[in-house]
């Protein structure tokens, strides 16, 4: 892909804490600036909590819901100490959340791909390998 190439693609944004409607500051943080953002590239997708959220010239064009729920304070705390990671990490990044992303990586190819908190970094780890989507 070349250089000029990169803001004509569409950006997809992996935020596994964002809930919809917004409330708290980093929420609406991030839906206020990738949504402003969108008016340099041709699409901005925002995968929150449970939301498919899509962006284009600084509009709202879609925002579909599918189901996932954070886990409990009780269940990710005990997940914490059983798999040794992060405790955002289990509450946040659930089973069909990382579904949802694969499936809709596979559905474009982004010219960036930005995780909103470094937690959500390890579902690099999870998801389809990006060079190989690439061929």
């Amino acid at each position: 892909m070349a250089k000029t190439d990169i803001l004509n693609s569409p950006i997809l944004i992996i935020a596994p804490h964002l809930e919809y409607p917004t409330r708290n500051g980093a929420d609406i943080l991030i839906d206020r600036r990738w949504r402003q953002f969108s008016s340099y590239s041709s699409e901005v997708v925002i995968i929150g909590m449970n939301t498919v959220t899509k962006y284009s010239n600084s509009v709202l064009v879609s925002q579909e819901n599918f189901f996932n729920r954070s886990r409990s304070k009780n269940i990710a705390a005990l997940r914490t100490l059983i798999f040794r990671t992060h405790y955002l990490y289990e509450k946040f990044i659930t089973k069909k959340y990382i579904e949802k992303v694969n499936e809709i990586l596979s559905r474009a190819d982004y010219g960036f791909l930005v995780f909103s908190f470094i937690l959500s970094t390890k579902l690099g780890e999870i998801l389809l390998d990006l060079e190989e989507r690439k061929s």
